[in-house]
């Protein structure tokens, strides 16, 4: 069945092709389908060039050899064309009589019995759309949903990796804080230390001073105790220079755990943002309809899909002439309906006359 809805829309589909001649014995070819009949020329049975609708055919008659199509437009002159025999003439008032009462019938008005299945198979084909249309909507939404849960995991990950790398960052701060707390205790230590060395080089003057007599010895002795007293006074002031600088160090640290933590915070409320947007995206039906009005053009984007995918693998020395001319018409943009469209301009006397005139 697909193959006949492709099929159908094909140029040489259902016509039967007989040998004429018109009045200045043109030899031509004689097209009867479905839908009337179409003259073509000897070497192009694939376009043709002058057609009449059945709706525009009101009598048949042969005699002998000579073929005579009476039109409904009274103001015509008759299709007259010759024939190879009486045989000819035979098999083409047969064709011409079943299609036309095809045609008809077609477009005749239909009994109750065919209303009724007509009803019948609207109603399941309703049916089945509908079934379709459910199937897409739960699909859809399935999908949705999916999505979704996708980005809340994601969203949930990152989180969770933001926690980690704050909570680790937390740790880092709690420990150099402690560090920090140790060294300003070593600080107070040492400047404790510090002042007793003072105290203790103050004493040492002090005695200096009052025993400006004693012996040379005493006095070496006061001034090497002093000198150690001054260069151990210098180490402590390093050291303690040294822990000051540390301090300020960590101090920059952890003035940067604000932004941090202000950073960590507006990333999660952008991921609350992006979600409510996708919560948004749910409200839109009019996607769905855009979805389904361009459903029928699926099966021409897969046929020229095809097409494309089976043009490497052709042989072009192998084609023949008309599947030359069935591309230039591609090429186009022309089909059967376009072309049926094109020769059946004007009325049926220009027709008729286009006709002799080949």
């Amino acid at each position: 069945m697909e193959y006949l809805k492709v099929a159908q829309d094909l140029e040489m589909y259902g016509v039967s092709y007989l040998p004429i001649k018109n009045s200045r014995q043109t030899p031509l070819w004689l097209g009867i389908d479905a839908l009337g009949l179409n003259v073509y020329e000897m070497d192009d049975r694939l376009t043709p060039k002058v057609g009449f609708p059945w709706n525009e055919i009101r009598k048949l008659a042969y005699s002998h050899s000579k073929f005579t199509v009476k039109p409904t437009d009274t103001t015509a002159k008759d299709l007259v064309f010759h024939c190879d025999g009486v045989s000819t003439c035979k098999l083409i008032l047969a064709l011409c009589t079943g299609n036309h009462e095809l045609y008809a019938r077609r477009r005749g008005p239909d009994s109750i019995e065919v209303q009724q299945m007509k009803a019948q198979a609207k109603e399941a084909k309703n049916a089945r759309d509908m079934e379709r249309e459910r199937l897409l909507a739960e699909r859809r939404s399935r999908e949705l949903m999916e999505e979704r849960y996708l980005k809340m995991e994601r969203a949930m990950q990152e989180q969770e990796i933001a926690y980690e790398i704050s909570q680790s960052t937390l740790t880092d701060y709690q420990h150099k804080v402690k560090e920090l707390e140790s060294q300003l205790e070593e600080e107070k230590r040492i400047r404790m230390e510090l002042q007793a060395m003072q105290r203790r080089l103050e004493e040492v003057n002090q005695q200096l001073a009052l025993e400006s007599a004693a012996s040379v010895e005493e006095r070496l002795r006061l001034r090497q105790e002093r000198d150690m007293v001054v260069e151990q006074i210098k180490q402590q002031q390093k050291l303690i220079d040294e822990q000051v600088a540390e301090k300020h160090m960590l101090e920059a640290e952890l003035a940067k755990g604000p932004e941090f933590n202000r950073i960590n915070g507006d990333l999660r409320r952008d991921s609350c943002e992006q979600e409510l947007e996708c919560l948004d995206g749910l409200q839109k039906p009019e996607d769905d309809r855009q979805a389904l009005a361009v459903t029928d053009m699926d099966h021409a984007k897969r046929l020229e899909m095809m097409r494309l995918e089976l043009n490497p693998t052709r042989d072009r020395r192998k084609l023949q002439q008309v599947d030359i001319r069935y591309e230039e018409n591609v090429s186009r943009g022309m089909d059967k309906y376009r072309t049926l469209h094109a020769i059946r301009q004007g009325n049926t006397k220009k027709r008729v006359d286009q006709f002799e005139s080949m």
